[in-house]
């Protein structure tokens, strides 16, 4: 992300820069799986802000232009520009069980934006089929029946841990 800030500096002292794009064929799921929430909008640079604020939410599937080094827990993210397989934010997404999407497609992207724009709730799954293909869809789910997607929201509901307390063994060496 740096590296594209400082792209006029780079350019004026002849240093060839480039971006992850270039070894982006299309849209990728860094990381697989399904989210339920509102498509929420920020940028790189103001994702703690916003969250700090209370404007993106745990619920929420986060769409911004970059990828910073840390996001907070969000139930999905969407980026419009390409980062590794193995970076910091695609290993947090992966092990909080979060869809991650990269989005190549201008056009893509402003079905993306439109439905940021309707604040209306979606569901963003992200997925690698038998070919090695990613593919990514985002629904509509206002009509779909409250009581079911009470449901499927539960089903992301961490469970209940089971931990039984540590019992001192009363003396210093096992007997």
């Amino acid at each position: 992300m740096m590296v594209q800030q400082e792209l006029a500096y780079f350019a004026a002292n002849d240093i060839e820069a480039s971006s992850g794009a270039r070894w982006a064929s299309g849209d990728e799921c860094y990381s697989t799986g399904w989210a339920l929430g509102r498509l929420v909008f920020v940028t790189a640079s103001e994702i703690d802000s916003a969250y700090v604020a209370g404007d993106l939410l745990p619920t929420d599937i986060l769409v911004t232009d970059g990828v910073p080094a840390e996001v907070p827990f969000v139930a999905g993210l969407i980026t419009f520009t390409p980062t590794t397989p193995n970076s910091h934010v695609v290993i947090l997404a992966r092990s909080y069980g979060i869809p991650f999407l990269y989005v190549a497609d201008e056009a893509d992207r402003l079905k993306v934006m439109a439905h940021v724009t309707s604040g209306a709730e979606r569901l963003m799954r992200c997925v690698r089929d038998s070919l090695d293909i990613d593919r990514a869809t985002i629904t509509d789910v206002s009509s779909v029946d409250t009581a079911f997607l009470d449901e499927l929201r539960a089903l992301k509901e961490a469970p209940e841990l089971e931990i039984e307390p540590i019992a001192p063994l009363g003396s210093i060496v096992w007997p």
